[in-house]
């Protein structure tokens, strides 16, 4: 910021709610944006009296502006994509944890995120119960025995396997088919 009027600890608070509101507008998740902003919010507390200077006036009204603008499309399909991966991954190392079950190769880990990211991306909606309900019937039926080499092994399945469940499975499982076949 240069030369400034203002004491060396407040310039070096102002720099760091700049980068903050930065970080703010960047955030991906709104777990991400909640701690930043209680970052800032704490960091505009501690100021207390020197909110009296028009560095500080201006900062947190721009912190206001920041927070009611609404958050871009791109950033709410991020982050319900990413809350759907996350599902996806959590259910999956469940399934892996549990006695006598298979783990997933990376491709049928990916194989079995993508379709769940996607619906969410476009549809917009994301039901957790309903993903995990889906998922779990898919790894159901990737913990059968494999009817191919192609699958896997009894310890890894690959994202063959997860492709055969799929098929097995799929108007079975929400939210990619409702059980109504055309």
């Amino acid at each position: 910021m240069g030369t400034s009027p203002l004491p060396p600890d407040l310039q070096r608070s102002l720099e760091l709610l700049f980068e903050l509101f930065s970080s703010y507008v960047a955030a991906r998740t709104e777990r991400d944006r909640s701690a930043l902003h209680a970052r800032i919010v704490d960091l505009f507390a501690r100021l207390g009296v020197a909110s009296e200077y028009p560095a500080v006036r201006q900062a947190a009204e721009m912190f206001e502006r920041i927070q009611l603008e609404p958050a871009k499309r791109r950033h709410r399909e991020v982050s319900l994509a990413t809350n759907a991966r996350d599902i996806v991954a959590s259910r999956i190392r469940f399934f892996e944890r549990t006695t006598g079950r298979p783990r997933l190769s990376p491709g049928a880990r990916q194989i079995l995120k993508i379709p769940v990211m996607e619906s969410v991306e476009f549809t917009e909606i994301l039901n957790e119960d309903e993903v995990a309900a889906s998922v779990d019937k898919v790894l159901s039926s990737v913990a059968e025995e494999p009817i191919s080499r192609a699958e896997g092994g009894e310890s890894l399945r690959s994202s063959v396997a997860v492709i055969r469940s799929f098929v097995k499975n799929f108007c079975n499982i929400p939210p990619f088919c409702s059980g109504k076949m055309k």
